[in-house]
């Protein structure tokens, strides 16, 4: 049997009204006064900064709030020197994936007295000792249980990608509150998102046993659940958010494939939100797969077969079911599906595939893929 190796040392406390045992936790763990608490502008109108606040009373709390749609290299150093000169102790990510990732970045860049772009790489990060608490807004990055953080280089247009164990939050806390009142197009996102990192995660040339028992588990609470959550049932949305925790330790361990190679090279280029370019091509790249292997069509049949014991499925197979998921996102949430849509340009298709092709994600697709095969599939998705 081939080795594998599986990473989970996250704690995680999920619920109705799990954020009241934050200072509980804290106390329990660490020896602290003052807090850092990194989330973004949105988060901060819509009171949920508020929310965790209100909480904290026992404790010093600095809060920086204007993280941007895409971390960048210059947010993570900005906010790395705040920590310094406030002496704040422990660290807490309110937000999506952005948000999440630039905490990662403060976290190291203060412990290792460094800025962030030296820390590129696979383990050039060898430890984190600040503490690390995330409290997740969206339904859908994961980053909160992954060792993995992407942070923007902007004057190079390309994202950087970092991994290592270290990036994992010690402490995650899951509540309904914090993603009832999500806008419905960003749950669409968000929830793609999660489903992609699930689906690929399942059919990832690093796949083992326990995470395809993570990845399978996610992929039913999204399909189980979605349309309620559009429909703004407060459980749904908290399955979703649980789906997208899950979907997460899977993919952390066995990695993606073609779909994130691509998302994030039209991230770089385009501009393109992460999970809407997920939604985009994931169709493209379960029917390429699909046609260059026997593999790939039998993991997709497990995926359905999984989910006809929970749903009365009538679509012949998980291409199907997925565009017809698609479509219902499109009408319901406006999800765009095609790349024309969110602003790319064809001239850059080129560039785009170029740089898919750099990504790491590229080398764990299920089956190989050229310049010439994201080109195209770029063209058919366009």
């Amino acid at each position: 049997m081939r080795l594998f190796d599986f990473i989970m040392n996250t704690r995680i406390i999920a619920g109705s009204n799990a954020i009241l045992r934050l200072p509980s936790l804290i106390k329990e763990r660490w020896r602290i006064e003052k807090i850092l608490l990194v989330s973004d502008k949105g988060i901060l109108q819509a009171g949920l900064i508020d929310k965790v606040f209100a909480v904290l009373g026992d404790f010093r709390v600095v809060i920086y709030d204007s993280v941007p749609q895409d971390s960048s290299l210059d947010v993570v150093n900005e906010v790395s020197e705040i920590y310094r000169r406030e002496n704040c102790q422990l660290v807490i990510a309110l937000g999506g994936g952005s948000v999440i990732d630039t905490a990662k970045g403060v976290c190291v860049v203060v412990d290792s007295n460094r800025k962030i772009q030296e820390l590129q790489g696979v383990d050039v990060i060898q430890e984190r000792r600040v503490p690390f608490v995330v409290i997740p807004t969206t339904c859908g990055t994961g980053s909160e249980v992954t060792k993995f953080a992407v942070i923007e280089d902007r004057s190079a247009k390309r994202k950087l990608a970092f991994t290592s164990s270290s990036l994992i939050a010690d402490l995650v806390i899951l509540d309904p509150t914090f993603v009832e009142n999500m806008p419905l197009p960003l749950m669409a996102q968000t929830t793609m998102d999660s489903l992609t990192h699930a689906v690929e995660a399942y059919t990832s040339i690093n796949k083992n046993p326990v995470t395809d028992t993570f990845s399978l588990v996610a992929i039913k609470l999204i399909f189980l659940n979605i349309k309620d959550a559009c429909e703004g049932k407060r459980e749904a949305r908290f399955n979703l958010l649980v789906a997208s925790t899950l979907s997460g330790v899977a993919f952390s361990n066995s990695m993606v494939g073609m779909v994130h190679a691509i998302a994030h090279a039209l991230g770089g280029v385009s501009g393109v939100p992460h999970g809407l370019a997920n939604a985009i091509i994931l169709p493209y790249v379960i029917k390429f797969n699909m046609k260059r292997s026997e593999n790939a069509i039998k993991l997709y049949e497990d995926i359905t077969k999984y989910l006809k014991l929970f749903m009365d499925i009538k679509e012949k197979d998980f291409f199907e079911i997925l565009n017809s998921l698609l479509t219902y996102l499109n009408r319901k949430a406006n999800l765009p599906l095609r790349l024309r849509d969110v602003g790319v340009k064809k001239e850059d298709l080129e560039k785009i595939a170029k740089a898919s092709l750099l990504d790491g994600s590229s080398l764990f697709n299920i089956v190989s893929f050229d310049e010439k095969d994201v080109v195209d599939l770029l063209l058919e998705a366009f």
